[in-house]
C-alpha cells in the first residue's frame, strides 16, 4: 500500500498511514514543527536502532546536503555524552533543520522507568536542547510511552512525533496520548496526556517483527474487533481470514524482510484490519480524550490483563497477559448473566489463531513462565485494586454481552467476591498429582543419621507432576504412618494416591539442609540420591518439612545465594494419634495448609476489607498454647486472626534451648492452633523497648535470631508477621524488604511506650510513611495520659481515613484511659477474651470483642437492627434461637423474629423491608424464589442457584444471598473426612426433590466434586427446571430418574454411590429406610451419608439405619447455614459451639417433654 491515508483525530488529520513511508515522515517532520526547531533528538531502542536509524539519520542527511550553505564548523560532528555505559550520540548539524541527536536505550519493559526518563532528561538539557526541540518516538510501545512522557514533562512542553514500529504500538500505545512509566506496584501508574503533532503507521516495519512481537499486537487487535460498536464484521473478518494471516506471521518470523514479497492479497487484509484499528481508537479517542467514559472500553481484558502482566513481566507479553485477561473477564460477564459461553469460546478460538495463549495453564505460558512464582488471587486481587480506571474503591470492568455489544459503554465496578468466584478456579488451579512414599526405620538410638539404618535399593525419579514423602516415626511404624496420613494428604489437595515403597539413599548434603522425620518435595526428574542428609532424634511428632521445587527457581533479579535461600524448608507438626480418625484428619488437613503456601496458594483467606465496620484479632499472650487448644474456638469466635506472642513462648523465656527446640516448640504451638481453628495466625515477637520479651536488636546478633525466625514462621505457613519498624532504622532494612516480598503479609508496628505520641504533628505521619513503605497493614501504638490524647488520636484517623489510603491502619492507646480508642480503632483492633488469664488484661488493659461491641451501643454507634425469618409455616423455627443467641453473646442490640406468611406483598417490602432498623432476614418455603423480584442485587452463586435464603441489607439496598448450599457442603463435608469419602470423585450422589433447597443442594454436591448427580422428584417438569438451572462448568454429570428405583441397577462396587440429598418433608415417604439400606450395601467398602433436609429429621437417628449410613438432619444443616448467614449480617464468626450446645439442648429437652 503505497497510497498514504490521513486519520483524523481530535479533529486534526494527525494520524498518517501507508506503506514505506520513510522518505516522507522525515520531511513531514521538518515541515510541521512551526517554529522550526532548533534540534531533532531520535529516541529509539537498540534492537529498532539496528534496523532503521541510520535510514533516518541518512534521510536527514539528504535534506541537510539540499540548499545547505552552512561552513566546514556547521558540518557534521559526533557528540559523545559523556557518562559511564551511556548510549552514544549524533548530532547534524545545518542551517535549515538544525541539529539531528539521536539517544538508544537498552530493549524491552524494564525501561519503561523513572530511571530512564531522568537519563534522557539529563542527556536533553547537557545537550542544551530548547523548548523548539522536537522529539522522535521511532520504536515500540514503550519508547512511544517513554519519550511522550519526556515530551509532555521537559521544559513544561516540547513537540513530539510518534513513529510506531510494532503492531502493538501502531494499533494501541501510540494512538490517543497515554504516556508513562511503570512503578514496582503496577504499570503505567505515573503519566500523562499529552498528544504528539504527528503519528506514522507506516506497514512496512511489519516486515522484521518476530512472530511473537507480532501475536502481542494481534491480541490488541482482537481486542478492538470485539469491541467493534456498530456490528460484529469485523470480528468475522478475523476468524474468517485469520489462518492467511497467521501464515504470513510465521513466514515473517523465519524469513524476515516478506512483507513485499508477500501476496497482495494478505498484504491487503493485515493493512485493512490494522487501518480499522486505528480508526476505531481515534474515533473513541475523540469522543473522550480525559478517558472519563468511552475511552474506558478500549481497557477490555486490561484489568485482569496487567495484573498478569506486573506479576510475570517479562516472561509473558502484554499482549499475551492482555489475551488471558479477555478470556477470564468474559468469564466474568458470563457469571454475572451478562453474557452467554459462545463469548468466551469465538474469542478462545481467535485468540489461538494467532498464536496467543487462553489461560494460565496454556502450553504457551507454561514454557516462557518457566520457574517463575505462580501467581494466586490474593495477589491478583490486590495488584488490581491498584488500576486506573477504579474510583470508589471498586475494580471496575469493561463487561461485553457479545461480540461487539456491551453491557455498557464505560467501566463498571465488579465486587471481589463476584471476580473471585467466577475465575478463582482459572488462577489457583491444581491439577491431579501422584503420590509416592517412601519408608524407612530408625536403629535402636537417641540420636543417629537416617542414611545408616536404609539400604540402596533405588533412586527416585519423579516426573515434575509428583509429590514424593519420605516418611519416618519414632516407634517404627513407618508404613502405616505414611500411608494414612499421605491418603489424608491425597484426599484433601485432590491427588491420585499410589502406596509405593521404595528404600533411598540419603547422603551428605549438610546437616541443616533439612531436619527431622518426615520430609515432602516436589521433584522434577531428577534423583534424590546424594541429596539429602537428615539428622534424627526421638520424638513423638512427625515434622514434614516442603520444598516447592529442587529446581532452583532462577529469576534475572535474584543471585543464586538469594535463589538458594528462597530453597528454605516449609515445616508442619503433626499432633495426635494416626490412629485417630479426627487427629489424623486435623494432621492432613494442617499438611494442606503448608503444602498450598509453600506452592504460593493462598487458599481462601486474606487481610480483612478495609470497609468492614469493625475486625479484630486476638492476642495470645501464653507461655504454651497446649492447655488453652480446646477453648481455641470459643477464643477466636468473632476474631479475624489471632496473634502467636512468640517472645511469651516458654523456649523463648529460657537460655537453655537450642535453636532446633526452639523451632520445634513454635511449630508445634502452630499445629496445636492450626488443628482447633482456622484463623491467619500473626507472628509476633515484641522486644524489650516495645513491651514485649525478646531483647532489643541493635546490630548483633539478636537481629540475626529474630529473622531466623521471621523466616521460619513463613516456613511454618504463618500468614502474617508483624514487623517492629524501629528495625527499618537498623542495618537490617533490606532483610525486612526480603520478608516483604515472600508469601505473608506484613504488620509494620511502632509502640511508643516511653512517651505520648504527638499524633498531630510530625511523628504520626513520620511512622505511617514508614509503615507504609514496609507493610501491607501499619500499626501504631502510643500510651493515652488524658482524653485530650485520644481525641488526637481521632482526629489523626480521621485525617488518614480523609486521603482514602489503600494501607489498613490500625491505631491505638495504651492503658486505661486509651481503652475508648480500642472501641473507636476500625480495622484489626486487638482483643482479649475471658478464657485467657486475668492478668494479661489488666496488664495491657484489653478489651473483649463483646467489651467493644457493648460499649459501641451505649456510645450509639451500633444502632438495634430487627431480622426476620420469612416463610410459612415457621412457628417451630429454631432460627430465633440460633440468632438471637448469637446476638446476644456478642452483646449486640439486635433482634429476630417470625414473619409467618405466605405470600410477601409490596406493603410487606415498604413496611419491613424498607424500614430504617431493617437489618436483614432469613428466607424459608415457600418465597426463595419469589423474593426475589423485591431485592436489589443478588449473589452470582444465588443467581446460580436461582433461589435466596439470606437478605442482606447494605446501605439502602437489599442484596440475596445463598448459604443454604454452604450448609449442606459443609455438613457433607465434615462428616466424609471423618469415614473417609471425602475424595468424591468417582462417587455418585443422588438428590431427591426440585424446590429451592434442591437447588441448593445440586451446587454443593457439584463443589464437592461428585462425578455424576442422579436427580428424582415425582414431578418430572420441576425437574426440568432443576437441571435447566444447574451451573454451566461443572464436571458433574447429572442423570434424571423415571422412578427412584433406577438408582439401584446404577449403583455398584465400581460405580458407589456416597451421598443421598433428600429435600422432600419426611412423612413423603418417598425414601425408605429400606431403600437406603439396599442402596448403600451395594456400594460394599464405602460408607454413605444421608442428608435428610426436613427439620424433622432430627427424630429420624431413631430409625434403624444401616450401621455404615451416616445421618445429617436438617438441624444440622440449619445450624451450619446459619452460622453463615450470622457472619453475613455481623462480619463476626459466631461461637459455633456454643450455639449447637444451646440448640440441641433445646430439641432434647423437646423429646424428653
Amino acid at each position: 500500500m503505497e497510497k498514504q491515508v490521513v486519520v483524523e483525530i481530535l479533529g486534526k488529520n494527525s494520524i498518517i498511514f501507508g506503506n514505506n513511508l520513510t522518505n516522507f515522515i522525515v520531511k513531514d517532520i521538518i515541515d510541521n514543527v512551526i517554529p522550526k526547531s532548533s534540534a531533532f533528538v531520535i529516541i529509539t531502542d537498540a534492537i529498532v536502532g539496528r534496523f532503521y536509524l541510520d535510514t533516518f539519520l541518512n534521510e536527514f542527511e539528504k535534506l541537510r546536503c539540499v540548499g545547505s550553505s552552512s561552513t566546514e564548523d556547521q558540518k557534521n560532528k559526533a557528540i559523545m555524552f559523556e557518562k559511564e555505559n551511556a548510549p552514544k550520540t549524533e548530532e547534524l548539524r545545518n542551517s535549515t533543520i538544525g541539529r539531528v541527536l539521536h539517544y538508544i536505550v537498552e530493549p524491552g519493559e524494564g525501561s519503561k522507568t523513572r530511571e530512564t526518563v531522568s537519563e534522557i532528561q539529563d542527556f536533553l538539557l547537557s545537550q542544551c536542547c530548547n523548548r523548539d526541540t522536537a522529539l522522535v518516538a521511532l520504536g515500540g510501545g514503550v519508547i512511544g510511552d517513554i519519550v511522550g512522557f519526556i515530551a509532555s514533562t521537559y521544559l513544561r512542553g516540547v513537540p513530539f512525533f510518534q513513529i510506531p514500529t510494532s503492531l502493538l504500538a501502531m494499533v494501541d500505545s501510540s494512538i490517543g496520548g497515554k504516556n508513562g512509566v511503570d512503578t514496582p506496584l503496577g504499570k503505567n501508574l505515573i503519566g500523562t496526556i499529552y498528544q504528539p503533532i504527528r503519528l506514522y503507521i507506516d506497514t512496512n516495519f511489519l516486515s522484521t517483527l518476530p512472530q511473537r512481537e507480532f501475536s502481542n499486537g494481534m491480541a490488541e487487535v482482537i481486542k478492538t474487533c470485539a469491541l467493534s460498536l456498530d456490528d460484529d464484521n469485523w470480528f468475522e473478518f478475523l476468524e474468517k481470514n485469520g489462518d492467511n494471516m497467521a501464515e504470513l506471521m510465521t513466514l515473517i518470523d523465519t524469513k524476515p524482510n516478506q512483507w513485499d514479497k508477500t501476496s497482495t492479497e494478505i498484504q491487503f487484509l493485515f493493512s485493512e484490519i490494522i487501518l480499522f484499528s486505528v480508526k476505531f481508537k481515534a474515533r473513541v479517542v475523540t469522543e473522550d480524550v480525559g478517558d472519563k467514559g468511552l475511552r474506558q472500553i478500549l481497557n477490555f481484558g486490561h484489568t485482569i490483563g496487567h495484573a498478569i502482566e506486573q506479576h510475570y513481566a517479562p516472561n509473558l507479553l502484554h499482549g499475551e497477559c492482555v489475551a488471558i485477561g479477555m478470556i477470564l473477564e468474559s468469564k466474568i460477564s458470563i457469571g454475572l448473566k451478562h453474557a452467554k459461553s459462545s463469548l468466551t469460546e469465538r474469542l478462545r478460538s481467535i485468540l489461538h489463531t494467532f498464536f496467543l495463549p487462553v489461560g494460565l495453564d496454556d502450553e504457551i505460558v507454561n514454557q516462557r513462565i518457566g520457574n517463575c512464582e505462580p501467581i494466586n488471587m490474593d495477589l491478583l486481587m490486590r495488584t488490581m485494586k491498584l488500576d486506573k480506571k477504579n474510583t470508589g474503591g471498586h475494580i471496575h470492568m469493561i463487561l461485553l454481552t457479545e461480540i461487539g455489544k456491551l453491557v455498557e459503554p464505560h467501566a463498571l465496578p465488579v465486587s471481589e467476591t463476584d471476580i473471585v468466584t467466577n475465575i478463582r478456579k482459572y488462577i489457583e488451579k491444581f491439577p491431579r498429582r501422584s503420590v509416592h512414599f517412601s519408608t524407612f526405620v530408625e536403629k535402636e538410638g537417641n540420636l543417629e543419621r537416617i542414611d545408616t539404618a536404609i539400604t540402596t535399593k533405588a533412586s527416585i525419579s519423579a516426573s515434575d507432576s509428583s509429590i514424593v514423602i519420605i516418611g519416618y516415626h519414632a516407634d517404627g511404624t513407618t508404613e502405616s504412618v505414611n500411608g494414612k496420613l499421605g491418603y489424608k494428604l491425597a484426599q484433601n489437595l485432590n491427588w491420585n494416591f499410589e502406596n509405593q515403597v521404595t528404600s533411598i539413599s540419603l547422603k551428605n548434603v549438610g546437616e541443616k539442609f533439612f531436619e527431622k522425620y518426615v520430609i515432602v518435595m516436589k521433584m522434577e526428574s531428577i534423583s534424590c540420591n546424594d541429596f539429602l542428609k537428615t539428622w534424627t532424634k526421638k520424638n513423638d511428632s512427625i515434622v514434614i518439612h516442603v520444598i516447592s521445587s529442587i529446581k532452583l527457581q532462577t529469576a534475572a533479579s535474584k543471585s543464586e545465594f538469594d535463589v538458594c535461600k528462597h530453597l528454605s524448608k516449609y515445616s508442619y507438626f503433626f499432633e495426635g494419634d494416626v490412629n485417630n480418625g479426627e487427629d489424623l484428619d486435623a494432621g492432613a488437613e494442617g499438611l494442606v495448609h503448608v503444602v498450598n503456601y509453600a506452592r504460593g496458594n493462598f487458599y481462601n483467606w486474606s487481610l480483612p476489607q478495609m470497609n468492614l465496620f469493625r475486625s479484630f484479632f486476638v492476642c495470645l499472650l501464653v507461655p504454651d498454647v497446649t492447655n488453652l487448644a480446646n477453648d481455641l474456638p470459643s477464643i477466636v469466635a468473632g476474631a479475624h486472626a489471632l496473634e502467636l506472642r512468640v517472645d511469651l513462648l516458654q523456649p523463648l523465656l529460657c537460655e537453655n534451648w537450642s535453636r532446633h527446640e526452639v523451632n520445634r516448640f513454635i511449630a508445634r504451638q502452630v499445629s496445636i492452633i492450626r488443628r482447633k481453628v482456622k484463623i491467619p495466625i500473626i507472628f509476633t515477637i515484641r522486644t524489650i523497648s516495645e513491651g514485649g520479651k525478646f531483647p532489643d536488636t541493635g546490630h548483633g546478633v539478636n537481629s540475626k535470631i529474630l529473622f531466623q525466625l521471621f523466616r521460619f514462621a513463613i516456613r511454618i505457613g504463618c500468614e502474617i508477621i508483624d514487623i517492629q519498624m524501629r528495625m527499618c532504622e537498623d542495618a537490617i532494612t533490606n532483610r525486612i524488604s526480603t520478608l516483604a516480598s515472600l508469601k505473608s503479609r506484613i504488620i509494620a508496628s511502632y509502640h511508643s511506650l516511653d512517651h505520648v505520641l504527638d499524633w498531630i504533628g510530625t511523628e504520626g505521619q513520620k511512622w505511617v510513611s514508614k509503615g507504609q513503605q514496609y507493610g501491607d497493614v501499619v500499626k501504631i501504638v502510643s500510651k493515652s495520659d488524658s482524653q485530650q490524647d485520644n481525641r488526637k488520636l481521632a482526629e489523626f484517623i480521621e485525617k488518614y481515613v480523609s486521603s482514602q489510603p489503600t494501607i489498613p491502619l490500625i491505631a491505638i492507646n495504651m492503658g486505661r484511659l486509651g481503652q475508648v480508642t480500642r472501641m473507636t480503632n476500625h480495622y484489626m483492633t486487638p482483643v482479649s477474651h475471658s478464657a485467657l488469664t486475668a492478668h494479661q488484661n489488666v496488664r495491657l488493659c484489653q478489651l473483649t470483642i463483646q467489651d467493644i461491641l457493648h460499649g459501641l451501643t451505649l456510645m450509639g454507634e451500633i444502632e438495634p437492627k430487627k431480622f426476620y425469618l420469612i416463610g410459612h409455616p415457621i412457628s417451630h423455627s429454631l432460627s430465633p434461637l440460633i440468632h438471637n443467641t448469637n446476638f446476644n453473646y456478642f452483646k449486640l442490640p439486635h433482634s429476630y423474629r417470625i414473619m409467618d406468611t405466605k405470600e410477601i406483598t409490596l406493603n410487606d417490602k415498604h413496611s419491613m423491608l424498607k424500614a430504617v432498623d431493617f437489618g436483614g432476614a432469613s428466607v424459608t418455603m415457600p418465597h426463595k424464589v419469589s423474593i426475589l423480584s423485591f431485592l436489589d442485587t443478588v449473589s452470582p452463586i444465588a443467581q446460580k442457584i436461582g433461589a435466596v435464603n439470606t437478605i442482606i441489607k447494605i446501605g439502602n439496598k437489599l442484596k440475596g444471598e445463598n448459604t443454604d448450599w454452604l450448609g449442606i457442603y459443609h455438613c457433607i463435608s465434615r462428616i466424609s473426612k471423618k469415614i473417609g469419602t471425602s475424595h468424591p470423585t468417582g462417587l455418585s450422589a443422588l438428590l431427591i426433590g426440585a424446590g429451592g433447597t434442591a437447588r441448593a443442594a445440586m451446587y454443593a454436591l457439584q463443589e464437592l466434586g461428585f462425578e455424576t448427580i442422579f436427580m428424582y422428584n415425582r414431578t418430572l417438569k420441576k425437574l426440568h427446571e432443576l437441571q435447566r438451572c444447574c451451573p454451566n462448568g461443572s464436571s458433574s454429570k447429572t442423570v434424571q430418574l423415571k422412578t427412584l428405583e433406577e438408582v439401584v441397577d446404577l449403583v455398584s462396587p465400581q460405580h458407589p454411590l456416597g451421598v443421598i440429598v433428600d429435600t422432600t418433608p419426611l412423612d413423603s415417604n418417598v425414601c425408605k429406610t429400606s431403600f437406603l439400606n439396599e442402596i448403600f450395601s451395594k456400594s460394599q467398602n464405602i460408607s454413605g451419608i444421608l442428608v435428610k433436609m426436613s427439620y424433622d429429621g432430627y427424630n429420624y437417628k431413631d430409625k434403624e439405619l444401616h450401621p455404615k449410613i451416616s445421618l445429617v438432619t436438617g438441624i444440622d444443616v440449619l445450624v451450619e447455614q446459619a452460622l453463615w448467614q450470622a457472619e453475613l449480617w455481623t462480619g463476626l464468626w459466631p461461637e459455633a459451639r456454643y450455639i449447637k450446645k444451646i440448640v440441641y439442648d433445646s430439641l432434647n429437652k423437646k423429646n424428653i417433654s
